[in-house]
């Protein structure tokens, strides 16, 4: 390859080069984000916060480009790796935290990169002057991954705070959610028919950004009840009726506006009483079509689902 490039396909073949060929460095980065990739690589296409992201990192590449390659990681690794969700293998697999290893990383951003388009890479070198030294494309691209690894880092880490969790009530089959560590200790401790289910989703909300949702537990059931909605949280604040209002538990989205945020679904069998809340387009499905749920709303928008919290 020419020290200097003045193609559309020596930029783009620069690209992948530039993938490996700090060895250990770049094997680092790439296994970073195969990692911070593991909790969300099953969240359906409208992950919003990794296109967010990726666009930013890659800003240095200009403005086409950098968006360009922002729609392929958000194509290629959030919509490929859901619709592979549903394969059994991946499914066990994704029980188990696995997580995108070194090789699958350079595979996916091959990917992206060959489809990366002439126009806009030739956009790109004429930005250069009419051609780019290979030194500057690897520093470029090294220090987009890099950007890319440590804001997926901080994001997992900030979004912790803003996880809910979930319990599957092993009494009557009803699922019960909270944001708080406490209660989730609590519930822990002291009710041993609640089987804990790990990170449900986080929400990337909160009371200036959001909606509060409000819980209620019907005394007669055992079941509870989630919403957002002004008439059916006076409903449940009302003493004429099985509900004892437990108030906000967390904050969510009201629409899947923004950032593409993601739905979480409320179900209702007609037969049983009961309601379920489908945190993935899988378990609304299998709900729906194999349990005799139907659905009512969706009642609320996250900013995505934990792909290994359920054992679907």
């Amino acid at each position: 390859m020419p020290d200097f490039l003045t193609s559309p396909d020596e930029i783009r073949n620069a690209f992948k080069t530039s993938l490996t060929n700090d060895g250990a460095s770049d094997a680092t980065v790439l296994t970073g984000i195969g990692g911070d990739l593991g909790p969300v690589v099953g969240t359906p296409p409208g992950f919003g916060p990794l296109k967010t992201l990726a666009t930013k990192a890659f800003t240095d590449l200009g403005a086409p480009l950098a968006s360009e390659i922002a729609d392929g990681i958000h194509l290629y690794i959030g919509q490929t790796a859901f619709v592979n969700l549903k394969t059994e293998t991946l499914r066990i697999a994704l029980m188990g935290n696995t997580v995108w290893s070194e090789e699958q990383m350079e595979t996916a951003f091959n990917g992206i990169f060959d489809s990366l388009s002439d126009a806009d890479l030739q956009s790109f070198l004429d930005q250069q002057g009419g051609s780019v030294s290979l030194e500057v494309i690897d520093t470029t691209i090294d220090g987009a991954l890099q950007a890319f690894d440590t804001s997926m880092t901080e994001y997992l880490s900030e979004a912790q705070n803003l996880a809910a969790y979930r319990f599957l009530n092993e009494a009557n089959g009803s699922h019960f959610y909270t944001a708080s560590e406490q209660e989730k200790d609590l519930v822990l401790e002291t009710m041993p028919s609640f089987k804990f289910e790990g990170r449900a989703f986080v929400t990337g909300a909160t009371p200036d950004t959001g909606v509060a949702v409000h819980r209620g537990l019907n005394t007669e059931t055992g079941h509870h009840f989630f919403t957002t909605n002004d008439a059916e949280i006076q409903y449940l604040q009302q003493s004429d009726n099985p509900y004892t209002y437990e108030g906000i538990v967390f904050y969510a989205f009201a629409d899947s506006s923004g950032t593409n945020h993601d739905s979480v679904a409320r179900l209702y069998n007609p037969e049983t009483g009961k309601h379920l809340y489908a945190a993935t387009d899988v378990e609304e499905y299998n709900a729906i079509n194999t349990l005799g749920f139907q659905k009512e709303a969706d009642v609320f928008y996250v900013d995505f689902w934990f792909s290994n919290g359920f054992p679907y």
